[in-house]
């Protein structure tokens, strides 16, 4: 049993000796704002109208209005954005006609792409 371990402590010195320390280069990662990559931005949505098809406009990473199509393609009403903190944008007024109380739109620079979020009063 004593050789056995002598054994094993000797094999676990040579491996052991074989391991150097590794240095990494380190890359400084530069975050970059990220941009939509085009305009508009178009998808459906539930509202007390039914579903409508909503379509975003702007220019860069700064989005300017939505605009909200019901099932004839007709515009029901366009509402502009404003920034409301660090690349978040929030429109309203879409209350009493859609029942949505406000979309955001937030474009941020952790994550690829964007989030949109359309908000309910209920």
């Amino acid at each position: 049993m004593k050789a056995l371990l002598s054994f094993a402590l000797v094999c676990t010195f040579f491996s052991m000796s074989s391991f150097t320390v590794v240095n990494h280069r380190t890359h400084k990662v530069l975050k970059a704002p990220l941009t939509i990559s085009s305009w508009p931005l178009t998808g459906d949505v539930q509202t007390s109208q039914g579903i409508m098809t909503y379509s975003i406009s702007g220019s860069g990473q700064i989005p300017s209005s939505i605009t909200f199509y019901n099932s004839s393609n007709v515009s029901v009403g366009s509402y502009g954005f404003t920034a409301t903190g660090n690349s978040v944008y929030l429109a309203t007024g879409m209350k009493a006609s859609l029942n949505i109380s406000g979309v955001q739109l937030g474009i941020y620079t952790n994550q690829a792409g964007y989030t949109l979020d359309f908000y309910s009063p209920y």
